[in-house]
């Protein structure tokens, strides 16, 4: 019996060594989400104050999509809302210079 458990012993680990390979290689991955879509009626957010333009203020509109989401940001009375419309357009120590990361 001696002589038959180093051999099995290897039998054993050639047999695991496939299904570890395969484990590692179906990898489960989180499908990303997908960007949102900025919308007309995300240009014309704040009232009373002049549309966006989808090319410059772009990136803090999707940030504030993906951040809130589209029924907090787009209803008027909400925080989300009135924070949106401060950091668009009444945040002046950050307007131009401001990086997503920061945000």
């Amino acid at each position: 019996m001696v002589s038959r458990s180093p051999l099995f012993l290897v039998v054993v680990l050639l047999a695991t060594s496939g299904w570890v390979a395969d484990a590692k290689k179906k990898k489960k991955t989180k499908p990303k989400d997908p960007k949102p879509t900025i919308l007309p009626k995300h240009l014309q957010l704040c009232a009373g104050k002049r549309p966006l333009n989808a090319k410059r203020h772009g990136s803090k509109l999707t940030w504030l999509l993906e951040a809130s989401g589209d029924a907090t940001l787009t209803f008027s009375s909400s925080s989300q809302h009135q924070a949106a419309c401060w950091i668009l357009y009444d945040d002046v120590k950050h307007g131009a210079s401001r990086n997503n990361k920061e945000l």
